[in-house]
């Protein structure tokens, strides 16, 4: 039991680390980063004026929470980066897992962007496995 806590202790420990590293901010994504991301994610990263047009937005119907995806999505494209040291890369995928477990957890069911985050979930988790 002790030995789960102390586990469990740490991956939160790596997932803030990896959080306060990037500022705890959205906007302090690179360009390269920004660029990669999904149309929806433009208005929260790339352009705020894009607002006002709904294929730059995460749909309403998928909740509130939805924001966190796209942070998710920055931790996923840094951890996907094969030229990062091997433990910027695990922080980042553990980071990744975490928030866009949450996203899930917290995802209306009507939400189109589901099968986007299960995906992106299952890329960091095989990410986060594989770097020793």
């Amino acid at each position: 039991m002790k030995l789960k806590l102390a586990i469990s202790a740490f991956a939160i420990a790596i997932g803030t680390a990896a959080i306060a590293q990037d500022g705890g901010r959205y906007g302090r994504a690179t360009a390269i980063e920004r660029a990669q991301l999904p149309m929806y994610c433009y208005t929260l990263h790339v352009d705020s004026t894009l607002a006002n047009r709904p294929e730059y937005n995460i749909p309403p119907s998928c909740g509130v929470y939805m924001n966190h995806f796209c942070e998710g999505l920055i931790f996923l494209i840094r951890a996907q980066k094969t030229t990062a040291p091997r433990r910027e890369r695990k922080d980042n995928a553990g980071a990744a897992v975490s928030i866009i477990q949450g996203t899930l957890k917290n995802m209306t069911p009507q939400c189109p962007l589901r099968a986007d985050a299960e995906g992106a979930l299952l890329r960091a988790r095989t990410i986060y496995a594989s770097v020793k």
